[in-house]
């Protein structure tokens, strides 16, 4: 999706969770559509893994499937439900999650968040897909942040001011080189 992006952060890759701390939902939407845009390109499946409330990042069209998801149905179905929806994919499909931190309201604790992330990002990179997750600021305890950060392969904190997105990777997993740790500004050309 953003080419100087990619070259910091050396490339993503298949198995990789994505998750991107954001204030605002339409902060991770802006990245979430240069994938999906890349994904469309690459002809791989994309798909949207729906339960929130707001309005639809994806409508079904072509390889994109959207799956409607109800966390009121609990923590275990939900769980199963994301299992058939990963092993039922294409190897190396795109998967783009609502904001997880709704999660948390539905299940009443942090601790289920951070258990659903445990089961389900294992679950993703065996199947080499590449899983984007929005999880918003200031919402969680240090632990659960900590335990999702341990979980996900790439961790990425982003904010916007003076009309311009920033990045910061707080966590990379095996790879590295001098710049991949600090802030970026994401613009077009990157």
């Amino acid at each position: 999706g953003f080419k100087g992006l990619d070259q910091k952060l050396d490339y993503v890759r298949k198995g990789d969770n994505i998750v991107f701390r954001v204030l605002n939902l339409e902060y991770f939407r802006f990245f979430a559509k240069q994938f999906v845009i890349q994904a469309i390109e690459d002809q791989r499946d994309i798909h949207y893994i729906r339960f929130g409330e707001h309005k639809p990042m994806l409508k079904n069209l072509g390889n994109v499937f959207v799956h409607q998801l109800d966390p009121n149905e609990g923590f275990e179905s939900f769980s199963v439900q994301i299992y058939k929806i990963a092993t039922e994919a294409k190897k190396g499909s795109l998967f783009i999650f609502d904001n997880i931190s709704i999660l948390s309201d539905y299940w009443n604790t942090d601790l289920m968040l951070q258990n659903f992330i445990n089961v389900s990002c294992p679950i993703f990179t065996r199947v080499q897909g590449i899983t984007l997750i929005p999880l918003r600021r200031g919402a969680h305890s240090y632990d659960c942040i900590n335990q999702i950060r341990e979980s996900t392969q790439i961790f990425l904190d982003v904010f916007y001011a003076d009309n311009h997105y920033y990045l910061t990777p707080l966590k990379v997993e095996n790879r590295y080189n001098a710049q991949m740790f600090l802030t970026h500004r994401i613009d077009e050309d990157l």
